[in-house]
């Protein structure tokens, strides 16, 4: 996009000159080439129910607009196809189930939340899939995944918990004890953490199981 330099308006690169200050048409040659293209693709297909042998001819034309456009506007096409890109990987999210422990502004601890991840950008939202808050890709620093393990005997009563990894209370590094002895009555539980290190703002930990969390990672580093 370009900006007029007389009447500040904004205009598309398809246009040499501001079309308001220079009367230029309001639309240009590539979009009346693409225009006359979607035209000629419609009217094929209604054609086809109708009389095969035109809608032949019509298609036709369709293909010759579909090579010659390219070729006549390669900038425009250039551009149209990078646009088009960038719209389908910006709004080709993934989604997540979530639980947010800490670093998620306007957010409790054990809140379930859904993680949304696109080419840009972390997104929280609630259950409701309001908007909470968002975590820019470029700004994540490292990805952590911590493994914590609670022993516990079969009736049910805790012995303690240690963290492969780091130890978790609160936040992560926080020690909190260790075990008191291992005999063959333990019983043990696994919890996994993502840990988010960010450059902006405090790092975010979340919780699930250890395959979404492991899929979760893997596409922020693919980014």
């Amino acid at each position: 996009m370009k900006t007029c330099k007389k009447c500040s308006c904004i205009y598309d690169d398809s246009f040499e000159q501001c079309p308001r200050c220079n009367k230029a048409p309001l639309i240009s040659n590539f979009e009346k080439f693409v225009f006359a293209a979607i035209l000629t693709l419609i009217s094929g297909i209604v054609l086809v129910f109708i009389n095969f042998k035109i809608a032949l001819i019509v298609f036709g034309a369709f293909i010759y607009f579909a090579i010659i456009i390219p070729k006549k506007f390669p900038s425009e096409w250039k551009q149209a196809s990078e646009n088009k890109t960038n719209v389908m990987n910006t709004s080709a999210l993934k989604s997540f189930s979530i639980i947010h422990i800490e670093g998620v502004k306007n957010t409790d601890q054990n809140q379930k939340c859904t993680l949304k991840i696109n080419s840009e950008y972390l997104s929280f939202e609630d259950n409701k899939e309001n908007f909470i808050d968002k975590v820019e890709l470029s700004d994540i620093k490292n990805l952590c995944i911590l493994e914590e393990i609670e022993q516990t005997q079969k009736n049910k009563s805790t012995i303690g918990c240690a963290v492969v990894g780091g130890l978790l209370l609160g936040s992560v590094g926080a020690v909190v004890g260790g075990l008191s002895s291992l005999n063959p009555t333990m019983v043990e539980n696994k919890k996994y953490y993502l840990e988010i290190k960010t450059s902006k703002g405090p790092d975010i930990i979340i919780t699930s199981d250890n395959a979404t969390l492991k899929n979760i990672k893997d596409i922020i580093l693919a980014k």
